[in-house]
């Protein structure tokens, strides 16, 4: 057994009732009951809490019993994941019943599922890692193909005004590609015919809104940010 309140070495004497002697048990029985009906043994404090205070049936398997996900897979972490979205779901579920107690579990279950598939539908925000964003909000110009600044009339996307501040988050791309806004000065000094031209760095930062990479340099710039 598992406890996060005990340490496994308390114990406590219950009284038992002599068991039924069989083939198998009956050098057991003769030692510690004899000829006695009852004794008492000293068992682990874990066992008697348990058997005192789990209140008949277990009511976190109940109730992750009735909606459990039937799926079935050879991955070993999964479903360990599923059974910590049950105790998730089971324990939010007790707090919201507390609440409103005409709350039926069903109807909890499908708001549940509802607020799940919302909060996926805006992982890009809560990407950590590398992998995730790259596989979760990789940009559409974030290909194998590199992007060119034309020379003749080098101009900047006008979607870098748009939205608030705070949706111009910064993401992490895997692959390296030109900053937006160098090319733009570089482009701009070649027109006219200023030497030397500036170099371009190569960045893996990522407008969340505007899909270019940007320089930490010119991310106030590229927006027009004083």
């Amino acid at each position: 057994m598992v406890s996060t309140i005990h340490t496994g070495m308390e114990t406590m004497a219950k009284v038992r009732r002599k068991p039924r002697v069989t083939s198998t048990n009956k050098n057991h029985i003769q030692q510690v009951w004899g000829d006695n009906c009852k004794v008492d043994i000293e068992i682990p404090k874990m066992i008697d809490d348990y058997n005192h205070w789990m209140l008949g049936v277990d009511k976190a398997d109940q109730f992750i019993s009735y909606y459990r996900p039937n799926l079935r897979c050879l991955r070993t972490w999964f479903p360990i994941f599923l059974h910590c979205l049950d105790i998730m779901r089971v324990n939010a579920y007790i707090i919201a019943k507390s609440r409103c107690e005409s709350l039926e579990h069903k109807q909890f279950v499908e708001q549940y599922i509802i607020a799940l598939n919302n909060r996926a539908a805006i992982a890009d925000h809560y990407a950590a890692t590398r992998s995730a964003v790259m596989a979760i909000t990789s940009p559409p110009c974030a290909t194998n193909r590199r992007r060119r600044m034309g020379t003749k009339r080098p101009s900047l996307p006008e979607d870098r005004f748009k939205g608030k501040r705070s949706d111009h988050q910064v993401l992490v791309n895997k692959t390296q590609k030109a900053c937006i806004y160098c090319s733009y000065e570089r482009a701009v000094a070649k027109l006219n015919s200023v030497e030397p031209l500036r170099k371009v760095a190569n960045v893996t930062r990522v407008c969340l809104l505007c899909r270019q990479h940007i320089c930490c340099r010119h991310w106030n710039v590229f927006h027009g940010w004083s």
